[in-house]
């Protein structure tokens, strides 16, 4: 017997799969969480460098140091005694980013930019291969093959709830680390089923008095009924 042949015969969207359903829908929600940042490298020697400029000074040197071609280089002028001009560009090590948008960002703070940008990258794709092992094929597989279209479209649409949701954070919480700990509040709930799944499979591992460890796991399938 198939697989589909297998959902079709003990239902194809039953209350088992509508929660689990429901569980892989909530977290993308919370993973809409990304920002653009803009930076250059910082001048050598200038202390109190920003990305804006601060007068014309302050201009001039960027102008000077910055290649228009890269965020990523710095560039080196020098005049020897013949009035020969040579520009030198090279890699930077320290950077300075624009913060009238956002004050802090993960990026900013780990300096994941230029050659550590594939750490951001890295990240990214983390991510996805996560929606895509928990949120593809868990939730949307689990469901009858009448149903997959709508459950792929509802579930599609919780990724722009999280847009929506982040664009609404991010313009009321300007720091990574609050606007993340604001997203994980969202996410809460999930640690019910975690907690479920976790003692309900090694119930019989679990010491002490069956009684009362049967009692803890009833609390905890209960709190998961609820959410």
């Amino acid at each position: 017997m198939m697989y589909d042949d297998l959902l079709k015969k003990i239902g194809e969207f039953g209350w088992y799969q509508k929660r689990i359903f429901a569980v892989t829908c909530m977290q993308p929600i919370t993973s809409g969480l990304g920002m653009f940042i803009f930076y250059r490298c910082a001048i050598p020697g200038y202390k109190n460098d920003t990305y804006h400029q601060q007068n014309d000074y302050h201009g001039y040197l960027i102008n000077q140091s910055i290649p228009q071609s890269s965020s990523c280089l710095i560039r080196n002028t020098t005049v020897d005694k013949y009035g020969n001009v040579t520009s030198l560009e090279y890699k930077c090590s320290s950077w300075v980013y624009d913060t009238s948008i956002f004050t802090s960002t993960f990026v900013t703070e780990f300096d994941m930019v230029c050659d550590n940008a594939v750490l951001e990258s890295n990240a990214v794709m983390i991510l996805f291969l996560g929606l895509l092992l928990g949120y593809g094929l868990l939730g949307v597989e689990f469901v009858g093959p009448s149903k997959r279209r709508y459950t792929d479209v509802i579930s599609n649409l919780t990724w722009c709830l999280g847009l929506f949701m982040i664009s609404l954070f991010g313009y009321l919480i300007r720091n990574w680390r609050y606007l993340h700990l604001t997203a994980a509040i969202f996410s809460t709930h999930l640690l019910f089923f975690f907690l479920y799944f976790g003692i309900m499979l090694n119930l019989e591992s679990l010491v002490g008095d069956i009684y009362l460890n049967l009692v803890l796991a009833t609390i905890v399938e209960a709190s998961c009924y609820m959410y």
